[in-house]
């Protein structure tokens, strides 16, 4: 409507967007940018795994209110709280962290940009990340290592679907899927292989193969409950991703090997010994 009240700008305007067509930004290089992502990856790593536990923690302060709010009321000498508004106030309430939406917010601002940062830049991120977590994880936790690692990427993926808009209940099945895929991923390629080289070869394979499984199997999640704009974002076949997955593997299978004990050696008077023996 506007336009036909102006006729002459409108075509001066147009005459100089064909002048000057818009011309997009360049991406950026393939190293652009990696010395950001790698100090970024550390306090990214941080932030995920605080938000994740402290959605943890919030969850077990609600459930223990539910359970002990009644029997403080019985011993203050008070009525007891009517079990829907308290089931409301507590269990309905859990995944909703104020600590835990803080630390998402932060790590986001630790994110890559991929119009600023490259492409080896995107994965070293991802990669030290990950590390750096499975080694907080493998240290803290010992044999439970691997658990707490699923637990840490499965809790982030279920409210990363949930800021998304994402229903709790899908959001809870993929980050389940996230969950179980992670902690094996981390566990198996160290149990594999004879020597830690082949440890390495075989994280580096079985990995990538775990990541399409995990990220079609969070598509077919989100396809099938209507999320179809959201499960667009989640491609198995990802490049990043993959190559991600691959060194990441790779990593733990060498991190974590754990040599096979070998036969026991005898010498000459035990080898004679054992002889008698038999």
């Amino acid at each position: 409507m506007f336009d036909e009240l102006f006729p002459a700008e409108r075509s001066t305007s147009l005459s100089q967007s064909i002048q000057r067509p818009y011309t997009p930004p360049e991406a950026p290089g393939a190293m652009t940018g990696i010395g950001s992502a790698i100090a970024d990856a550390f306090p990214y790593a941080a932030n995920t795994a605080g938000s994740a536990w402290a959605a943890v923690l919030d969850a077990f302060g609600k459930a223990s209110a539910y359970r002990d709010a009644p029997t403080a009321a019985l011993l203050a000498g008070e009525a007891p709280p009517d079990p829907d508004a308290l089931y409301q106030q507590t269990i309905a309430q859990m995944g909703d962290s104020p600590d835990a939406r803080r630390f998402r917010e932060r790590a986001s601002d630790y994110l890559p940009d991929p119009a600023s940062v490259g492409l080896a830049g995107q994965i070293t991120h991802g990669v030290i990340a990950s590390l750096a977590k499975a080694g907080a994880y493998a240290v803290a936790g010992g044999p439970a290592g691997p658990v707490l690692f699923g637990a840490d990427l499965g809790i982030n993926r279920a409210q990363e679907l949930g800021d998304k808009g994402v229903d709790g209940g899908t959001a809870a099945l993929a980050g389940a899927v996230t969950g179980i895929t992670s902690a094996v991923g981390m566990r198996l390629p160290a149990a594999m292989g004879a020597t830690r080289a082949q440890s390495a070869l075989i994280g580096g394979a079985v990995n990538p193969a775990l990541n399409v499984v995990e990220i079609g199997g969070i598509h077919a999640l989100l396809d099938a409950a209507d999320y179809e704009s959201i499960a667009a974002q989640y491609q198995p076949f990802d490049p990043v991703n993959l190559a991600v997955a691959s060194i990441t593997g790779a990593a733990f299978g060498a991190a974590f090997h754990r040599g096979r004990p070998g036969a026991p050696k005898l010498n000459p008077d035990e080898h004679a010994a054992a002889l008698t023996l038999h």
